[in-house]
């Protein structure tokens, strides 16, 4: 899962690169229209946030990246319960991500 994914330029890459199934989920309805029209190949695209993770089932990834989320959030608990939210998300030994990439 790439959480924050943007325009999916990240998670389409990883696919190539890995052959492994990707889904790119950010707020922006836009960013995911832009990934389904351009036909960016990944695996599933869906807008949405923190509403829509807590739908996700317990386990369902082996790996949740989130690039340059955490600036997003105003306050520590709100960081707190994305971690709590995307560590839900990992299979038993995957991996979370969170971090920034490039000249944020």
């Amino acid at each position: 899962l790439d959480f924050g994914a943007g325009c999916a330029d990240r998670a389409a890459a990883l696919r190539e690169a890995l052959g492994v199934a990707v889904v790119a989920m950010d707020p922006s309805v836009a960013a995911m229209r832009h990934v389904t029209e351009a036909g960016l190949c990944v695996d599933g695209a869906c807008a949405g946030g923190l509403d829509l993770v807590h739908q996700l089932p317990r386990g369902a990834f082996d790996l949740v990246l989130a690039n340059g989320v955490l600036p997003a959030f105003k306050f520590g608990w709100e960081a707190c319960k994305l971690l709590k939210s995307l560590l839900r998300l990992v299979r038993r030994g995957g991996v979370v991500w969170l971090g920034i990439i490039g000249n944020r």
